[in-house]
């Protein structure tokens, strides 16, 4: 299938830092060699300069820098020690404030005092000005509260995207003035009837896609026959948020309202900044990591009062699947949430809209798959006997803050998603099948012998939800003709750190850090996400060396050819320490 983004030739050549895809407002930084992944994590100030572009919740883009350095220069009056940072509405704002103040006043008490707030409008330079007046909220904050103010950029997911922050910067440009108000004016953000007919096309397709259908009319709801007495997903059941963790972060500030004062609990190994919502809001997390089948015990015979479960299906990035329908049955019995992201799985392999009450998916994955726009989506579930006290909460409090630009760019790369995941779908299954094929778990469990000269294998494991908990990932699968509905994520472990770094360097796809694009991507999890607690996450299953594959939509052999590639280098590793060993006695 023909990629539509522009990449280096190969994807993987792009230098570090650089963008691994040839658009503005690309979302990935291309980081080819395990040292730079090393050195990233070590935050080595070199390292860091030669990042042009990044993930927007973990890198500032150049517009929003630049928005940020005006915001703050015309500020500057206030206290030149001050830091800044833009959000796009009075709400986020007064909600980073709030964070500021709660988490910031337990290391830095005294500095709590020192935060601000300031609103502008940037408007026409005369009063006859044909140009309404837009928005920009700005905290300012002491130094000393810079983490924890990145803290909530990252973990909270709606600071002001790169096409908002650059329009503003146009209107500046183009001789607009930017003023302080006492009070913020109405917010127009999204009052633009293009963004809010891409936005209803949107929510049609998703509520499609929770029924059962493909997606690919937009305008319709491709919706299976429910069961009986069940009522199908509308599009007013569906909300839009500017990225997946903005969705992640409203579910959790929902159960938390109807379940308040209460703890919520996460069921298995889940991404990391989804557990740091859970954990930072809120009255606490409960965490079963391990063991499921005692863990569903323990919910039935010794039932915490919590508010909620959230769980993934399947994981990132051991790709386990819980048994949503025990889940549900003990959600049911006890009187707590289910709140499902399924991300991973996607809309259209998995469905799990039955067994829960909120389903949040990442839009910036495969449903655009071009990494150049995020966003997110929460979807309730019309069955749930919570779903009128749900959706009275979202009706009161939704604010749509996803900026019309974004969503444009959204309804657009969105339309042949069914067509793309299902090409994925086929390459990945080729490539976990060959992976497992060549690994050390398959060997042991099959009397066939790896194509290997004297079977060296460097893998150690293959980590596919079509062998990583298959019944209970079974229950949610989408009937599927060709039965290839997986994924397109693996996740493959080594027998030496040499072997996984050999395998990584080798690869000739795009390396950066997310999953779900139309190209392939490779990353390894592990080293960047949980560098400085690897020796807790391994007790939990997570191999330091790991590698995260996420599979994309390019022609089969050319994937296939990367991955032998790569094999072969990692295989040679073992082929140096084989012949060092057979030497040692003659040295």
């Amino acid at each position: 299938m023909h990629l539509r983004e522009t990449l280096a030739s190969p994807p993987g050549s792009a230098p570090m830092g650089t963008p691994a895809v040839v658009d503005p407002h690309t979302i990935l930084a291309s980081i080819p060699r395990w040292r730079d992944v090393l050195e990233l994590t070590q935050k080595n100030a070199v390292y860091m300069a030669k990042f042009k572009v990044g993930y927007p919740r973990f890198f500032m883009h150049n517009s929003v820098r630049k928005l940020t350095d005006v915001c703050l220069e015309a500020v500057n009056g206030v206290d030149g020690e001050l830091m800044t940072m833009v959000f796009p509405t009075p709400r986020i704002l007064h909600e980073c404030v709030s964070y500021l103040s709660q988490k910031g006043g337990i290391d830095n008490p005294q500095k709590v005092g020192d935060i601000r707030v300031v609103h502008f409008d940037i408007t026409g330079p005369s009063k006859v000005s044909m140009s309404p007046p837009d928005s920009i909220h700005v905290v300012l904050f002491p130094p000393e509260l810079e983490e924890t103010a990145k803290a909530f950029w990252l973990n909270a997911g709606m600071g002001i995207s790169s096409r908002h922050a650059e329009y503003l910067l146009r209107r500046l440009e183009e001789g607009d003035i930017l003023m302080v108000v006492q009070r913020p004016s109405e917010n127009r953000l999204n009052k633009y009837s293009g963004a809010l007919s891409e936005k209803v096309v949107m929510r049609q397709r998703i509520a499609g896609l929770l029924n059962g259908g493909d997606g690919d009319q937009p305008a319709s709801l491709l919706v299976e026959a429910p069961d009986i007495g069940k009522r199908p997903i509308q599009p007013e059941d569906v909300f839009l948020y500017p990225s997946g963790m903005s969705a992640i972060w409203h579910a959790h500030q929902l159960t938390r309202t109807l379940f308040p004062n209460l703890k919520c609990a996460a069921f298995g190994f889940l991404y990391v900044d989804s557990m740091n919502v859970y954990q930072n809001w809120g009255e606490g997390l409960i965490n079963y990591f391990d063991d499921p089948d005692a863990t569903l015990k323990e919910l039935d015979q010794n039932p915490p009062k919590i508010s909620a479960l959230y769980t993934e299906l399947p994981s990132n990035p051991l790709l386990k699947s819980p048994n949503l329908s025990k889940i549900r049955n003990l959600a049911d019995q006890h009187g707590f949430l289910v709140v499902v992201d399924q991300t991973v799985g996607n809309f259209i392999n998995v469905d799990v809209i039955k067994y829960v009450d909120i389903v949040c998916t990442s839009l910036s994955k495969m449903f655009s798959g071009s990494a150049n726009v995020l966003g997110g989506s929460l979807a309730i579930n019309p069955n749930s006997r919570h779903y009128d006290s749900m959706r009275a909460y979202l009706l009161s409090e939704f604010v749509d803050d996803f900026y019309h630009e974004d969503a444009i760019v959204m309804e657009y790369n969105s339309r042949d998603f069914a067509k793309r995941v299902r090409t994925a779908n086929a390459n990945t299954m080729e490539i976990a099948t060959l992976l497992r094929s060549r690994s050390i778990s398959y060997s042991n469990s099959s009397k066939s012998h790896a194509p290997n000269p004297r079977n060296l294998l460097a893998v150690k494991d293959v980590y596919f939800p079509r062998w990583v908990t298959r019944d209970e990932y079974e229950i949610c699968r989408r009937p599927y003709p060709d039965s290839n509905n997986y994924g397109q994520l693996i996740t493959i472990t080594f027998v030496s750190t040499k072997a996984s770094e050999a395998f990584y360097d080798a690869l000739q796809c795009v390396k950066a850090p997310s999953i779900g694009t139309n190209f392939t991507l490779a990353v390894p999890y592990v080293v960047l996400a949980h560098y400085h607690e690897r020796d807790v996450v391994a007790k939990h299953g997570l191999d330091e060396a790991l590698v995260r594959l996420s599979v994309g939509i390019e022609e089969q052999d050319v994937v296939i050819e990367w991955v032998e590639t790569a094999l072969e280098a990692a295989e040679k590793t073992l082929e140096v320490a084989d012949n060092q060993h057979r030497l040692a006695p003659l040295l």
